[in-house]
């Protein structure tokens, strides 16, 4: 079974409630929006589906469980930067495990449970004039 529309809604949920704390200036090292697209300019943090996302259980009553599959990418030649930066929004992702009521569906198409970063911030390449390309996956567990 394929991912269906709340990815969409999901996606741009967590955008937007990030891009609300770097307005608000939370952040210690994020400082520009996240944006939802592939890598374009340098040092812009971008926020894509990953492959994997799946259907983990349905229920009886038709309730689903879902996992989403999401990665935070940044291409630049500020590599101290661009790991810090990954590692501050890991760890407010973290922190919703424990605040749930912020990350709630516009369209109420799913219910949040669970957020994970199954590895750290990583540099996944690296081009000839030595700008790299950084990488941090994210799971989203929902109800649906």
């Amino acid at each position: 079974m394929l991912a269906r529309q709340p990815i969409n809604d999901l996606q741009e949920t967590i955008v937007n409630l990030i891009n609300t704390h770097i307005k608000e200036k939370d952040f210690t090292y994020n400082k520009d929006l996240i944006f939802i697209k592939f890598l374009d300019k340098y040092d812009q943090i971008c926020f894509t589906p990953s492959p994997g996302s799946h259907l983990i259980e349905e229920d009886y009553s038709g309730e689903q469980y879902w996992q989403y599959n999401y990665a935070f990418t940044v291409k630049t030649q500020h590599r101290g930067d661009a790991k810090n930066k990954l590692f501050e929004l890991s760890e407010y992702l973290r922190s919703l495990n424990k605040l749930k009521e912020k990350l709630i569906s516009k369209e109420h198409t799913w219910v949040f449970d669970h957020v994970e970063i199954p590895s750290a911030p990583a540099e996944v390449m690296e081009d000839l004039k030595g700008t790299a390309t950084y990488n941090m996956d994210v799971a989203v567990f929902v109800y649906e």
